[in-house]
Order: structure tokens, then C-alpha cells, then sequence
């Protein structure tokens, strides 16, 4: 009996020899078929929006991207740190210290009436 779920259709596609090795020796690199190299490889491609016409950039070039986008990252950051964070912060803390001031000076106001009212 054959295995009926399987409705898989697989296509032939033409490569020359130099490509043919490359996918043989990340098969044999990765353990995986040819197909599921092909496969992968196709996603990956779809997925990171890369032309396969395109020349590949240095990575020289990369990095000097993905660093101009950390600086940028970071810039944002201190300058919202600044802005926005410290300001609250002190606000808070100005608020704390009004709230604990009060909070000492009801608790001498109410232990007072407790010791006046004891006294009567």
C-alpha cells in the first residue's frame, strides 16, 4: 500500500557544475538533502529581501552599518534618558520626600493627641 499522504510534486531544476558542487557541499556540511538545501535557501533569500543579482556588500560595510544604527540606538536613548526619565525621577523623589515629611509629621501630630487624651 502506498503512503497517500504524500502529495509532495517535485520539479527538476538545471545547474552547472560549479553550483551543483556548492550544494553538495553544504548538504554534506549541514546533513541535509539537496532538496531541503534548495528549499532553505530560497526562503532565506525570500525572507531577508535579498536579490540574488546583486553583488553581496563587504563586510567592512555591514558593520558600519549595524554600528551607525547602535549610535543611533544609543543617542535616542540618552537623549529620552534626559528629556523624559530624569525629570520623572526627581519629580518622584521630590514627591516622596513631601509624602514621608507629612506622614512624620501626622504621626507626631496623632501620638501627641494619644498621649494628651491619656493624660485627661
Amino acid at each position: 500500500m502506498q503512503n497517500q499522504s504524500r502529495n509532495i510534486v517535485f520539479t527538476t531544476v538545471s545547474i552547472d557544475k560549479e553550483a551543483a558542487k556548492l550544494v553538495e557541499k553544504i548538504c554534506k556540511r549541514y546533513s541535509l538533502k539537496k532538496s531541503e538545501v534548495v528549499k532553505l535557501a530560497f526562503r532565506y533569500i525570500d525572507k531577508a529581501s535579498i536579490n540574488p543579482a546583486d553583488a553581496p556588500e563587504s563586510v567592512k560595510s555591514e558593520l558600519a552599518k549595524i554600528n551607525k544604527r547602535q549610535d543611533d540606538i544609543i543617542r535616542f536613548i540618552r537623549s529620552y534618558e534626559e528629556d523624559k526619565l530624569n525629570p520623572m525621577v526627581r519629580t518622584s523623589h521630590s514627591i516622596a520626600t513631601r509624602f514621608e515629611k507629612i506622614v512624620k509629621e501626622l504621626c507626631e501630630l496623632v501620638n501627641s493627641q494619644i498621649s494628651t487624651s491619656q493624660d485627661v
